[in-house]
């Protein structure tokens, strides 16, 4: 026992002499640094709720890695925010604080002969709205059909495209929390409303809005993600297929179903013609809640054999925790964190996200399936809301209720 608290102990002070140890920046102003091979040099700022915050990695002279934590040392296994260029000589990360916090800022020498020199800058920017995030239409209704967000630095070819696809009976003004922050991340996002089993009701939105958005930019859509909830969840397979189908998401694609239902219109072998990331997220842990089946979700996983799988799990039994606006989204870190990670992690090829994500948000395909053997399943057959009749009507050839067939 006396030797566990003397471990945590050191712990806690080698934590604290690093804090101590970080170089504190002033904003606008450049600092010059060296980070040793294998280890990193250490950064801290202070800042304020609602302020915009740009970090810029430029001039190594060699292979470098950036990583931004709020409130606590970054490291490569624990950190909030990564630069997404991999090996690139200039880095960039933007964001906007969500309270009062310092800023802890890592520079890591991943491939050198001793060091990676560098110099880094860190602009905050205090005016909310001069440098915040730009939607349309601005006040945001529950009836609009559609809604975009413009990261504040604008779009250009290589800016990564969120497309976004809200629950069954939920508008999109319920999601603004969401589609705001993976904007604050530097993605354009669009988010289309459909209330309607018939996933082609979203894709035909999401096609008008990107071919408005083309010709007044150079938006290639080369790295693609499609996030949605419940509904737009299952509905965000086939619009990924779709799009997929077009030639885009080539350098980076994700299908993220966040307590995601029936993927209305997909067949067997349509998941198996999907190639990127997929990431599924049930709420209530391993169990799930009382409104997704997990079954659907482990039905996902043995079809879709070319993608690389991930499965995560939350502890809110609440299958709306994702909804929420900008202030109480904000709240809601862990959620943040999770879809964060997983979205860089496809626009980057890495896994270095997913594995940073803490243990007991992730789970494994067999410890979701014993959970249902102890706990039951429901609602996999589609008897609720006329699911099943749908899933016949579009030609459906899946048992959501028995993954292990496949």
């Amino acid at each position: 026992m006396k030797i566990q608290k003397i471990l945590i102990l050191l712990i806690l002070l080698i934590t604290f002499s690093i804090a101590d140890n970080s170089t504190v920046l002033e904003s606008a102003e450049t600092e010059f640094g060296i980070a040793k091979k294998h280890s990193y040099s250490y950064y801290k700022i202070d800042a304020s709720k609602g302020d915009r915050v740009t970090i810029k990695l430029n001039q190594m002279d060699a292979d470098g890695d950036l990583y931004v934590r709020i409130g606590a040392i970054a490291t490569k296994d624990k950190w909030d925010y990564k630069s997404i260029n991999s090996k690139a000589k200039d880095e960039k990360i933007t964001f906007v604080l969500s309270g009062d916090n310092t800023i802890y800022i890592s520079v890591y020498a991943y491939k050198c002969i001793r060091t990676v020199e560098h110099k880094i800058r860190v602009e905050i920017n205090n005016n909310e709205e001069k440098g915040s995030v730009k939607r349309f239409p601005k006040n945001l209704a529950s009836s609009d059909k559609f809604v975009t967000y413009t990261p504040s630095d604008g779009i250009d070819s290589t800016t990564p495209v969120v497309l976004f696809l809200n629950g069954l009976d939920r508008t999109l003004d319920k999601y603004d929390g969401i589609m705001s922050f993976l904007a604050d991340k530097g993605y354009f996002v669009i988010g289309a409303y459909s209330n309607s089993y018939n996933p082609n009701y979203s894709k035909d939105i999401f096609n008008d809005v990107i071919n408005a958005t083309k010709r007044h930019s150079n938006l290639t859509l080369n790295k693609l993600a499609v996030i949605g909830h419940s509904l737009g969840g299952g509905n965000g397979f086939y619009v990924m297929k779709h799009f997929q189908d077009l030639g885009y998401g080539r350098d980076g694609s994700l299908v993220f179903s966040l307590e995601g239902w029936f993927p209305f219109g997909m067949k067997a072998d349509d998941f198996k013609e999907l190639d990127g990331h997929i990431a599924l997220l049930q709420m209530n842990g391993k169990k799930g809640t009382d409104d997704i089946d997990p079954l659907m979700n482990l039905t996902i996983w043995n079809l879709a054999e070319n993608s690389k799988k991930f499965l995560l799990t939350l502890p809110e039994n609440n299958h709306f925790y994702i909804e929420g606006s900008r202030d109480n989204i904000s709240e809601k870190r862990e959620l943040l964190e999770i879809v964060a990670k997983i979205t860089d992690d496809a626009f980057s090829d890495s896994q270095d996200g997913y594995k940073s994500i803490a243990s007991e948000n992730k789970a494994t395909y067999d410890a979701v399936y014993k959970s249902v053997q102890r706990f039951g399943s429901y609602g996999c057959d589609g008897s609720a809301g006329n699911a099943i009749g749908t899933l016949n009507s579009l030609g459906n050839d899946i048992d959501y209720c028995s993954p292990q067939q496949y």
